[in-house]
């Protein structure tokens, strides 16, 4: 790397600052570019909404000017810019044409020669393309005359390298190849600096990813990923029941679908994304047609989908309202207009809680992030830190003191300590002593929350059934579902969720009904204990006649069988008045192992958390 004079430096920061649109560059991106120049690794930890990315938008800019300002200059030169997923990519490469840079993506659909003739500055790559088993991008960086012309490397979110790129005893790693990222470095002069960039980096998490891409007298530069304009809150919810949790929301969408509050809720896992989306499509599906308020936004969404959400939300007045989302969305894209965050369960780290909380209030105006914990949360929020168990058990110290001290930056200033989090506001006294505080409307409405006790089936009467009529079960089950979805859209391949949100009847409820317990219930308790967002008397009355002449077990308690002359959908309804369902304890391990029920159903599985 050449040597530039510190004014000269300064002069090529405000020339690429100029160039690009930018009104001003705050210190922290100066002092990131300045030791970048000089040929420094950097690792930059950077608040979300903080402007990371002109380090690597105006570094090749600077670069040049430099050159030229030392007559030194020949040909431009490239910067090679690592980013986790494809969509985020060409969102960037949109905004860059934007602001007159061109920037190209290694997909393995453009070649060295096309790269050299484009006049391209900066060169985005998944890991994957760089380090693993395709080439599409290494070939590409290994060809000398691209090679000679980076001038440096930059790893966005790089926070992911430990958390994405290594395995443990438990899990293999989500995507090893982030875990090689310093191969790079070894296709590229020694010379070449390398920049980490990340909004949320544990004091440990800076550690490893320094270690691991192999930086050397690293500059850093740091600032507590505290924001202050985030209040956070815990709601704890006395069960598991998304129709009750969010009748609010769907509420404010029917009535203003255009103008609701833009909400992200963040899941834990993809299934919960796909039961949400299924609840608000039953209950919204009739007032927007085919422009919905509402989106997923996970690893197995198709790219234009990812396209679609992305473009929706760096647009103040984007038609998506409401986003159902894992921790995916919001790295690298500008979130206009988003005021509430809801965690739906635990996130699995302080790093992922701050990055998905950050996604709101960008534009600097009172946010609040509410995370809500349930009875049996921990099943859905898997390989939870100790230090998030420790966050939601935490009932006196201030919630943003304890998310800080992970990142190294215990001190924090709230001018109104009712802003801080729901801890801090039972202490304000802001107003002659009182605090008068106006709780956020999702806040208030999730901790107003009076939902229901969950059904007890404890104490209702069994009945006896074979494995036979337990495929039979599965099958017709499985049927009707195929059969709702060719009623409802006979394209169902173009809905973002497939057959689960289309047909109404999820997979997951399938195997729920017949593999939970053989429980004899009443219609009503039949609709409170699954969720299915179609009509349920048809699926009621397959499960009536399929095992409805399946005998009560001698144990049971038969004065406790339901009597369906009492319900009010008699007409309706199979004249037993009941329904079974099978023991899991009994049945279960074989039901799942057995090809016919393979064959007739297969679920969905939830293992991916991205």
């Amino acid at each position: 790397m050449a040597r530039f004079q510190i004014q000269d430096v300064q002069r090529s920061i405000n020339f690429a600052a100029n160039k690009l649109g930018f009104e001003e560059v705050k210190d922290q991106q100066k002092s990131a570019l300045t030791a970048f120049l000089e040929g420094r690794d950097v690792f930059c930890s950077l608040p979300t909404g903080f402007g990371k990315s002109i380090t690597f938008q105006a570094f090749n800019i600077c670069y040049d000017y430099l050159l030229r300002a030392c007559n030194e200059y020949v040909v431009p030169t490239f910067s090679l810019v690592i980013f986790p997923i494809k969509s985020l990519i060409e969102d960037q490469i949109a905004r860059l044409k934007e602001k007159g840079v061109k920037a190209v993506y290694l997909d393995g659909s453009i070649n060295a020669d096309a790269i050299l003739q484009g006049e391209y500055t900066l060169l985005f790559a998944a890991p994957e393309a760089l380090v693993g088993g395709d080439c599409r991008g290494r070939d590409i960086l290994l060809d000398e005359r691209i090679r000679e012309r980076v001038r440096g490397i930059f790893i966005d979110e790089c926070h992911v390298v430990p958390k994405w790129g290594f395995a443990d005893k438990d899990r293999k790693a989500f995507r090893q190849h982030y875990a090689q990222l310093a191969d790079i470095r070894a296709m590229l002069s020694a010379k070449v600096p390398l920049m980490a960039l990340t909004a949320t980096a544990t004091v440990e998490t800076r550690k490893v990813v320094i270690s691991n891409l192999a930086m050397y007298h690293v500059f850093i530069v740091e600032e507590s990923p505290n924001r202050v304009n985030i209040k956070l809150v815990n709601v704890t919810l006395s069960q598991k029941d998304y129709e009750g949790t969010f009748t609010w929301l769907i509420e404010e969408l029917k009535s203003k679908p255009d103008e609701a509050e833009r909400v992200i809720i963040y899941c834990r896992t993809l299934q919960q994304c796909r039961d949400l989306y299924g609840l608000f499509f039953y209950e919204l599906q009739s007032k927007k047609g085919d422009k919905l308020p509402f989106a997923m936004f996970h690893s197995e969404s198709t790219h234009e989908v990812q396209l679609a959400v992305i473009d929706s939300f760096t647009k103040e007045d984007g038609h998506i309202r409401v986003l159902f989302s894992t921790v995916a969305f919001g790295m690298g894209v500008d979130v206009k207009g988003v005021h509430t965050i809801i965690h739906l369960g635990v996130p699995s780290d302080p790093a992922s809680f701050l990055q998905e909380s950050g996604r709101a209030g960008r534009d600097g105006k009172p946010s609040v992030s509410v995370l809500l914990t349930y009875p049996g949360v921990y099943a859905d929020s898997r390989d939870v830190d100790p230090s998030m168990k420790e966050y939601i058990k935490n009932k006196t110290v201030c919630r943003r003191q304890m998310m800080l001290k992970h990142f190294g930056h215990e001190d924090h200033s709230i001018v109104n300590t009712h802003t801080c989090c729901d801890i801090c506001e039972l202490h304000c006294k802001c107003d002659d002593g009182v605090c008068t505080n106006t709780s956020f409307a999702a806040e208030k409405q999730l901790k107003e929350l009076d939902l229901a006790a969950e059904l007890d089936i404890s104490s209702l009467p069994r009945r006896s059934i074979s494995m036979d009529t337990m495929c039979d079960l599965n099958q017709k089950l499985s049927l009707l579902r195929l059969s709702q979805l060719s009623l409802t859209c006979p394209h169902a391949s173009n809905f973002l969720a497939g057959v689960d949100i289309v047909s109404g009847i999820p997979s997951e409820t399938i195997d729920k009904i017949v593999l939970e317990a053989n429980i004899v219930f009443t219609f009503e308790q039949f609709k409170e204990r699954y969720a299915i967002y179609s009509d349920y008397v048809d699926v009621w009355n397959i499960l009536s006649d399929t095992v409805g002449c399946c005998p009560i077990q001698a144990e049971s308690v038969i004065d406790n069988v339901p009597n369906m002359e009492a319900e009010e959908e008699t007409d309706d309804i199979d004249d037993n008045g009941f329904l079974f369902i099978c023991d899991e304890e009994q049945y279960g391990d074989d039901i799942l192992n057995n090809s016919e029920f393979a064959t007739a159903h297969s679920t969905v599985s939830s293992e991916d958390e991205y």
